[in-house]
Formats: C-alpha cells, structure tokens, sequence
C-alpha cells in the first residue's frame, strides 16, 4: 500500500514509524507534504493552491490513501466557512476523480487554544464535509480532548523543556490510532 501523507510535523516521525510497522503498509510516500511553517500554516487558500498542485505532486505510482490533516490554520484565521467547506471539497473530488482514497484528520486539541479559538464551527464542517463524500474523519480533536480530560497527557501545563517529549508521545499515540483505523480499512 502507498500511503501518501499531508501531516506537516517535526514530530512526524514517530507517526510514519508506527505506520510503516502495521501489517499491509509497505511505502509511505511524502509527496503532498505541506510545508506548514509556525503561524504562515496552511488556510483554505494555501489549500485550494496545495489541491491544484496534487496532480502534479502525485508521483506516477499514484498512492491509495492521501492522509489530509486539515482545519487548524483556517480556524486561527477565522478563514469563512464556506470557503473553508467548498476547498475541502475540492481536494475531495480531485482525489475521487484520481480514484484514490482520501482521510482528513481534524486538528489538535489544546484547552487554552480552545479557549480563544471557535475550533467547533470548523470540526462541525470537516465531519459535514466528510460524511457529505462519504470520506472518514479521523476524530484527532476528540482523541485529544478525551486524553486530556483523562489526565493521559497535559499539553497545557508541560514545561517547555518537556514539550517535544511530550509530543513525540502524543504523535506516537496518534500515529496507533490511525494506524488501527488504516489496518481496518485494508482488511
């Protein structure tokens, strides 16, 4: 299997590690990989500009899964939401159209982000948007609130000299999860 991943992370690496080591996933490409830099992420309009570059990016062993992590930056901005909806949709289509299989991963969860940031509107529009094309949502937002709420892993209070441990595990963690998710699909 050809997984083709969008997951923009210094910490990406324990994901694709956990990826690669689930049975049936043999290659992970990283040819759609956005180049999400601190605040310039990407918005609905960068990812309008990422869904014209895919049939370009697309090596000519075309993947089966595109792994599309989406929501974050258009929620900061406050980026509209039918704009936000309609280029999801577009990136949706065009894989269809290219009959390869597509999952959005929603963004992270962070309780003092959620505090100032309406993240709802958004997670209400990626799940509308992927059940409306029949495209699974991995639930990133949700798992993270659960393990927060559980005291698995704080993200708020960690020493900054603790964060990239912290999230090594919390990418460790994510990347089971959607390795489990991915496993499922393929059996």
């Amino acid at each position: 299997m050809n997984v083709s991943l969008t997951i923009a992370s210094r910490h990406v690496r324990a994901f694709v590690q956990r990826l690669l080591a689930e049975p049936g996933v043999t290659k992970v490409q990283q040819t759609l990989t956005p180049r999400t830099r601190g605040p310039s992420g990407r918005s609905a309009g960068s990812q309008r500009q990422m869904v014209r570059r895919f049939p370009v990016e697309l090596s000519e062993d075309e993947p089966t899964l595109i792994i599309w992590e989406v929501g974050i930056s258009d929620a900061v901005r406050g980026v509209d939401l039918d704009e936000f909806a309609s280029a999801l949709q577009a990136g949706i289509d065009l894989a269809k159209n290219r009959a390869i299989d597509l999952m959005l991963i929603d963004m992270q969860f962070s309780r003092k982000a959620a505090t100032v940031i309406d993240f709802d509107h958004y997670l209400d529009t990626i799940r509308r948007v992927g059940e409306m094309s029949n495209i699974y949502v991995f639930p990133r937002f949700a798992v993270m609130r659960n393990w927060s709420d559980e005291n698995v892993f704080d993200y708020d209070d960690v020493p900054e000299s603790e964060r990239a441990r912290l999230a090594a595990q919390v990418y460790e963690c994510l990347g089971q999860a959607l390795a489990e998710v991915i496993e499922k699909g393929v059996r």
